[in-house]
């Protein structure tokens, strides 16, 4: 194996150790300031927390509830969708259903959900059409400015007019988020690309070689 070929392979199996060890992790949180302020009776109503995507790639995401209703277990649907301001919009991007224990985190594990950078979301939990929903949640809130420039927002579905309930999301009261925390990771390529890559590299080498050999 000619030199150049032992430095091609040598420059792509670094590459690639060095993009498999970039991968970082970052985690943003609201905490909880001692309010629990959102108790849901989840017959009628949603409630979520709108932020701003600060990266691409979202692979947890937690609500932290409280002690109270003690009796208050079952299923929730967790769901992220696109916010436009004063909704949700199109296909929820992830949905998928979590246990509500009181005094426990829901948490959303390895969702793996490519956002846009800088554009407004909602994760929200409902008990629509879950068989097994709790009947109530109590969610941490914080009073304070929400790091990724979000809002708690909470929605009435099937409310009759004129009973003083507005329709749709709505600000649940101002400056109030609800604490959570979300990871998200760098992007790294995947295996198929490295197989592509390695592939490629071998091609080029292969046509060196019979290059050098026709012209002996």
């Amino acid at each position: 194996m000619s030199g150049t070929v032992s430095k091609l392979l040598s420059g792509a199996v670094i590459a690639i150790a060095f993009f498999s060890a970039s991968s970082k992790a970052a985690t943003y949180s609201n905490t909880n300031d001692g309010s629990y302020g959102y108790f849901i009776g989840f017959d009628t109503v949603e409630v979520g927390e709108v932020f701003t995507a600060p990266e691409s790639h979202l692979t947890n995401f937690s609500f932290f509830s409280a002690h109270y209703p003690d009796n208050s277990h079952g299923d929730v649907d967790f769901i992220i969708s696109a916010w436009s301001g004063v909704d949700s919009v199109g296909v929820p991007l992830y949905s998928t259903l979590l246990p509500y224990n009181p005094g426990q985190p829901v948490s959303a594990q390895n969702i793996s959900v490519t956002l846009q950078r800088g554009q407004q979301y909602i994760a929200y939990l409902s008990s629509r059409g879950v068989p097994s929903a709790t009947p109530g949640v109590m969610l941490a809130g914080n009073a304070v400015t929400d790091p990724l420039g979000g809002q708690a927002y909470v929605r009435f579905f099937g409310a009759a007019p004129g009973n003083g309930i507005p329709a749709g999301w709505f600000s649940a009261s101002p400056n109030t988020n609800l604490s959570y925390s979300m990871t998200f990771t760098s992007a790294v390529p995947e295996p198929e690309s490295y197989v592509m890559w390695l592939a490629g590299l071998g091609f080029i080498c292969a046509v060196r070689s019979t290059g050098r050999k026709l012209r002996r």
